[in-house]
């Protein structure tokens, strides 16, 4: 069945999980895909109406063991039909030929010509011979032996014992007598009162623990988890979020696993600048990947590049258009992701030099602990950009998106409702434009997207840092694997190296769009990671046809309200009123991501 699986492509894999009616895992991968439906009947039954397979009757036999003595189930179902029988070779004729021997009565168990019956029944019908299993020898039952007389010394402890009412010490220097079974784990011995105890303990206080699979049925493990009660869950999700409030915007940024391997990578920016023509708006979310070095190398640095660009802008002319603010966004974030790759150029500027150096060289150049490892790393890692600007009359605002965060602009009607309109682009190898972008940039090159995935590798088609797959395949190969630290998954990396054969796969353009905001109107700006999206598995794909409309409608509905709502549209995504499935969310006790990081800024415009 796996090998079948892995002979289908992603898309029909998708689909035998959608006529199952079960939805595909965040950002899955193809083993991810496969092993989603081999844990479900349902899917199963998909795969086998999608693509029906006949009995294939030279394939090989399954893995029997023919010495095995225990009689085989009985399945439910007629027997296959029997193929055409080999033509013996001339020996093999002659020895049928021969007279059989006169067969002797055995006392054999019928439950064994039974089982002798259906090997013979499975040899015919693979065209194999019949392996007959070996003897087993009998197991001789030795009369039990008696405990031999107590010594003089074991006499006294029988003594001491039956005195003070005890009883005797086993004498641990005795041989233990070995078993095949493991012993039991320790179960903790609780009377009925004190479990009655404990059951009264938890109502006192609200709290209760259960246990979940999160999804993964087909992982034989537990995971426990705590029940919130309100307004404790509330509390606990906003400490856990950060949920703020800055100015005119609120912002949350969430991550409940506790592994430090798993910490957020998501950052954000919310900054006014106050500029000659008045106070701009700035407000920006990077989510890093790969590591934290990108991230926080671009909240920390585009948006003085961006405000410096803007500043000259305005010098020259207080009142640009709006087509000019859209050019120096996409002019200044391209130029960052150029700056960050010339730092590492500025080290190796020649990648056949760079071929012919040794290990130890350069090791000894990226890994100084200083400027050059930063500038390595920073293109090691990568980080994908959303980044919105709003003029001093708030009647303009621009947005420019680079890599699959998501922002929608809610605007209400003189008629009091709310519409929404998506602002960013999905650059993602799962967005069909994107895939066929790359594909158009590099002929002949069928594995530049694999599995949805730039090179098979990553999910986003665009971003700052990712030089792996910008630069010549010897700059991965020589530097970044000889970084210190490194790649968390470097087998991975070595993966697609060789893929990497016309660079660059990825780009660093951004897409800007511009809308004219009404001036007495009501509106507001949301923007989020991918995480937010990820959160609904069946609609994740679907922003605007689905959950643009759905956090707008959300939002509008507590518009008027002081209530934080980005926490409430990340409440939401957890599982809004159902406090059993968010308390999970943010209490489960795994040690591994069950989340992508989700960052969420709400601004009233």
């Amino acid at each position: 069945m796996d090998a079948k699986l892995k002979a289908l492509k992603v898309v029909d894999l998708k689909q035998i999980l959608s006529s199952a009616k079960l939805s595909a895992p965040a950002k899955a991968t193809k083993t991810d895909l496969i092993a989603r439906i081999q844990a479900s009947k349902e899917a199963l039954a998909a795969y086998a109406a999608l693509h029906p397979q006949q009995d294939d009757l030279l394939a090989p036999p399954e893995a029997v063991d023919w010495n095995d003595d225990q009689p085989e189930a009985t399945v439910a179902a007629p027997p296959p039909p029997s193929p055409p029988k080999p033509v013996k070779p001339p020996a093999a004729a002659a020895a049928a030929a021969a007279p059989k021997p006169t067969p002797v009565a055995t006392t054999t168990d019928t439950t064994v010509d039974a089982e002798a019956e259906m090997r013979r029944k499975r040899a015919e019908r693979f065209g194999i011979p019949v392996v007959e299993p070996k003897s087993k020898a009998k197991r001789v039952v030795e009369p039990a032996k008696k405990d031999p007389a107590p010594s003089s010394d074991d006499q006294e402890k029988l003594k001491r014992a039956a005195r003070f009412g005890t009883k005797p010490t086993p004498d641990t220097t005795a041989p233990v007598k070995k078993t095949l079974k493991r012993p039991a784990p320790p179960q903790e011995q609780v009377d009925p009162e004190e479990l009655e105890r404990r059951k009264k303990r938890a109502e006192r206080f609200g709290i209760s623990t259960k246990t979940t699979d999160m999804g993964w049925p087909q992982i034989d493990a537990l995971w426990k988890y705590t029940v919130l009660p309100e307004p404790v869950l509330t509390t606990e999700l906003a400490r856990l979020s950060l949920a703020k409030s800055v100015g005119d915007t609120d912002v949350v940024t969430f991550q409940p696993c506790p592994n430090p391997e798993h910490f957020n990578q998501d950052r954000f920016v919310i900054s006014d600048w106050e500029l000659p023509n008045g106070t701009w708006a700035f407000r920006a979310i990077f989510d890093g990947h790969a590591g934290h070095e990108t991230a926080d190398y671009a909240a920390a640095a585009l948006p003085d590049s961006i405000k410096e660009a803007l500043l000259q802008l305005i010098e020259g002319n207080s009142t640009p258009t709006p087509s000019t603010i859209s050019d120096l966004l996409t002019k200044t974030i391209s130029s960052f992701d150029h700056n960050i790759g010339q730092g590492l150029l500025s080290l190796f500027p020649d990648p056949e030099a760079l071929a012919k150096l040794s290990n130890e060289e350069i090791q000894a150049v990226v890994n100084d602990g200083g400027p050059n490892s930063a500038a390595v790393l920073r293109c090691m890692r990568g980080s994908t950009v959303l980044v919105s600007l709003t003029d001093p009359s708030r009647t303009n605002i621009w947005v420019a998106s680079l890599g699959d965060c998501a922002a929608v602009l809610g605007t209400k009607d003189a008629s009091g409702q709310w519409s929404a309109q998506v602002l960013s682009s999905s650059h993602n190898g799962e967005n069909e434009v994107e895939a066929n972008k790359v594909r158009r940039e590099h002929p002949g090159e069928p594995e530049c997207m694999l599995d949805d995935r730039v090179l098979g590798a990553i999910a986003v088609t665009r971003a700052v840092g990712d030089f792996s797959f910008k630069l010549p395949a010897v700059y991965t190969e020589r530097v970044f694997l000889n970084s210190s630290p490194g790649f968390v998954a470097p087998e991975k990396v070595r993966s697609f190296i060789g893929r990497n054969i016309t660079p660059p796969y990825m780009s660093a353009i951004p897409d800007v769009q511009h809308v004219e905001l009404a001036p007495q109107g009501e509106s507001f700006l949301i923007m989020c990671t991918d995480g937010m999206m990820d959160l609904d598995e069946v609609e994740r794909l679907k922003v605007h046809e689905v959950l643009s409309k759905r956090w707008v409608q959300l939002i509008g509905a507590q518009y008027g309200e002081k209530s934080n709502l980005a926490l409430s549209l990340l409440r939401d995504g957890l599982g809004g009123k159902n406090e059993d499935k968010v308390s999970r969310m943010i209490t489960v006790e795994m040690f591994f991501r069950w989340m992508d990081d989700t960052t969420i800024t709400v601004q009233r415009l």
